[in-house]
């Protein structure tokens, strides 16, 4: 791998994809060979040359003002969902969604009342009530309006239960009825993808609500307290947060034993700790050695907040290609890409309060509509379903509820290759398929991009294990193999993640490397036609963490 410089990528990555979690050592290794084991693959095919102009006049329209950032549940985002029903319509593809291209996803959006939210720690020398913003954040209740538990505290280490890496923070603690307080993150000694998964909230708050807790407090580890700083977090402190519903009303990422939950600031976590007489520092880099144990804090805290409800609609947009080969028919390749951006945003120094999302991710779905329009005209064996969804920057909420709702039967889905974000500012032969060294996937995409000149590099930053981070995982979820295919990351793509990200600049006045964005856009296609042309599907690595997980009996 070239040298390159990565000085913005360990917090700005973090501050890009949901359910970040902190750094740790790499895997052992993240190399996809071309020469390892893999799913017979046929002879390469031509790859089709892509029309870089409709590339770059798709990506411009998607993140053009009057698409207003599509937000997912506005109705600029349903003007984009129409735009590529149009362009799959187009492109020869088959409507795959409940209604034509259309999967509408029921979202229960929640908005904090951040006047009511309290955290009120009682002591036997009175009780201090702590400050929304500058002590602690907090987030609305998934479906309750108020929400009120007095309970005492409980010191649960990081809140991991892994008894395959031998750490088990609940153990000799009962946590029934009590606040529990936890480290965010993970042990650090865990590998980083396993890092990852167990410090994601969703994984924490399964085995925090399946104890009988009522609330959750999470103090700041040293290592997120070095890679996110507290301001950071509180600017985007107030936004809505949402959940899709199931087809009962059920709302995903619901725990009904949690009554309450809380961040807190260091400033804070270090008062909460050293009342306890223990000093923070020396505590918090304990524990970084993993030297920690539970404890009761000996004295109660009050969790309080108000939320308000609104039912909102956004739909995934979902177009088959059949494949040419009946055989086939039930072994389907997905093409994912998250359509949704964040909508209006705080102003900038201009005044441009739009945040159009133009690499972030109008470039992601205009590249899967070319791959869909080139591979509709050369035909493959096997059917390609391709997907753009609603509420990835929510959570990864429309790529979740496809996963559990598929239009499609989810045993017959057997890859998925997802597109976001491909900052392409400046030349580059490399790509990156995060998660490939989990499946066959990985030598099966070294081997298709060179086709077209490309090559297949290592991913740069294991320790942010980004292969669970973005809209693929959620497929991964369910068992199926899958990567997510991004440039090599230098100079420039940290450059934009520090002035650019998330912010009203990402629009199309960007820099790009059409080329390069070229030449991306047909290495996505190779892999994709590699997978349809392959004699067997894609396989999980023998012994793999997620595969028996995730895929296992």
């Amino acid at each position: 791998m070239r040298s390159r410089t990565y000085r913005y990528l360990p917090l700005a990555l973090c501050l890009a994809l949901t359910g970040c979690g902190p750094a740790e050592e790499p895997a052992a290794s993240n190399t996809a060979s071309a020469d390892a084991p893999a799913a017979a693959v046929a002879q390469q095919r031509p790859v089709p040359e892509v029309d870089i102009a409709r590339i770059q006049a798709d990506a411009e329209a998607l993140a053009a003002d009057d698409m207003q950032g599509r937000d997912t549940g506005s109705e600029a985002y349903d003007r984009a969902a129409a735009f590529v029903a149009a362009a799959m319509a187009e492109a020869g593809l088959v409507p795959a969604g409940v209604d034509g291209y259309m999967q509408p996803v029921p979202y229960l959006q929640r908005q904090l009342d951040e006047t009511s939210t309290e955290v009120i720690v009682h002591r036997q020398g009175g009780d201090q009530r702590l400050s929304y913003r500058s002590d602690y954040l907090m987030g609305g209740d998934v479906v309750r309006n108020r929400t009120r538990v007095r309970a005492p505290l409980v010191f649960a280490g990081y809140g991991v239960h892994a008894p395959e890496l031998g750490v088990d923070d609940f153990a000799g603690v009962d946590v029934e009825g009590a606040i529990v307080v936890i480290l965010s993150g993970a042990p650090p000694s865990f590998p980083s993808e396993l890092r990852a998964y167990y410090a994601s909230g969703r994984t924490k708050d399964e085995a925090i609500a399946s104890r009988g807790a009522v609330g959750v407090i999470s103090i700041p580890s040293n290592v997120d307290r070095a890679r996110r700083p507290w301001d950071r977090s509180v600017r985007y402190a107030g936004r809505p947060g949402m959940s899709w519903l199931s087809e009962a009303g059920e709302a995903s990422g619901f725990f009904a034993t949690i009554s309450g939950s809380a961040s807190l600031s260091p400033d804070a976590a270090d008062a909460l700790i050293a009342s306890t007489g223990r000093e923070p520092a020396a505590f918090l880099a304990a524990a970084e050695t993993g030297d920690y144990a539970t404890f009761r804090f000996g004295f109660d805290a009050t969790l309080a907040r108000r939320t308000e409800h609104e039912l909102v609609e956004s739909p995934n947009v979902v177009g088959l290609l059949p494949g040419t080969d009946p055989r086939l028919s039930d072994q389907i390749v997905v093409i994912s890409a998250h359509l949704d951006h964040l909508g209006v945003c705080p102003a900038d120094e201009s005044g441009d309060t739009i945040c159009n999302g133009f690499y972030d991710n109008a470039m992601g779905t205009a590249i899967l509509l070319e791959t869909a329009r080139t591979l509709a005209a050369v035909g493959t064996p096997r059917p390609v379903l391709f997907i753009a969804v609603s509420g990835e920057e929510k959570g990864l909420l429309g790529s979740d509820y496809f996963a559990n709702h598929p239009t499609v039967p989810i045993d017959q889905l057997i890859a998925d290759v997802n597109l976001d974000m491909p900052v392409m500012m400046e030349p580059t032969d490399e790509i990156v398929a995060f998660g490939g060294d989990h499946t066959s996937l990985g030598p099966i995409a070294a081997r298709a991009v060179e086709a077209v000149g490309m090559r297949l590099v290592p991913d740069p930053i294991p320790e942010e294990a980004i292969f669970v981070r973005t809209d693929h995982y959620m497929f991964v979820r369910q068992g199926i193999p899958a990567i997510y295919l991004s440039p090599t990351v230098g100079e420039a793509f940290g450059t934009f993640l520090h002035d650019n990200y998330h912010q009203p600049s990402d629009q199309s006045d960007l820099p790009v490397d059409w080329p390069s964005m070229g030449r991306f856009a047909r290495a996505n296609m190779a892999i994709a036609m590699a997978i349809t042309d392959a004699a067997t599907p894609p396989t999980w690595n023998e012994g793999d963490f997620f595969g028996e997980l995730f895929a296992g009996d």
